[in-house]
């Protein structure tokens, strides 16, 4: 009994510390290197995000969580690129796992219902987009897939000028390309504008 009241009391207090730390917490804080590492959005586009998910958002039974904090825990846990209990306890989020989780899967919908209508368009007849679907399915059994997207380092010879700016995480010099490919596994479109240093996405 005493190893769960103490049990108790730690998660108890954990739960109030996080909630210390969201009270607290401002991203717009960070310089504007740091905070484009942390999000891989700059400020304005956070800010439209964070803008078109507090419209969306009506109450909930994360009562507690602001769209701020919301927001926060979803773009860390895209920029990680990790599973959520890593975002769960970064300091940053200031959240536990499962309300992260809870969080994420909120703010997925709205996305989805906002901003990706407006963003995200394919050339695609609904027939065509009906057969890619079903091919997608044939070959993964994942459902609800017309199209993938992926981006990739091309590897290249460090430009005589602004090198720097090729040099990737990944220890090497590059073009950062974003790739659409259907399900015929053919190359509908190639954005190739960025150097390395930038992240994927």
């Amino acid at each position: 009994f005493l190893e769960e009241d103490g049990n108790a009391y730690e998660n108890a207090d954990a739960k109030v510390e996080r909630r210390r730390l969201r009270d607290m917490y401002d991203p717009f804080q960070m310089s504007d290197e740091l905070f484009k590492k942390n999000f891989r959005l700059n400020k304005d586009a956070f800010k439209y995000v964070l803008d078109t998910f507090a419209e969306e958002t009506q109450q909930s039974t994360l009562t507690s969580l602001s769209p701020l904090n919301r927001v926060v825990a979803a773009l860390r846990f895209f920029a990680e690129g990790s599973y959520q209990h890593g975002v769960g306890t970064d300091y940053n989020v200031g959240m536990g796992q499962s309300t992260v989780s809870k969080s994420l899967s909120h703010f997925l919908e709205v996305m989805q219902r906002k901003l990706c209508r407006e963003w995200i368009k394919f050339d695609q007849s609904e027939e065509e987009k009906m057969q890619a679907e079903q091919e997608f399915y044939a070959k993964a059994s994942f459902p609800g897939v017309i199209i993938c997207v992926d981006g990739t380092h091309i590897k290249i010879v460090k430009p005589s000028e602004e090198g720097f700016l090729y040099y990737n995480r990944k220890g090497f010099y590059s073009i950062n390309a974003i790739l659409v490919c259907d399900n015929r596994m053919r190359i509908k479109s190639i954005d190739a504008r960025y150097p390395g240093c930038n992240h994927e996405g």
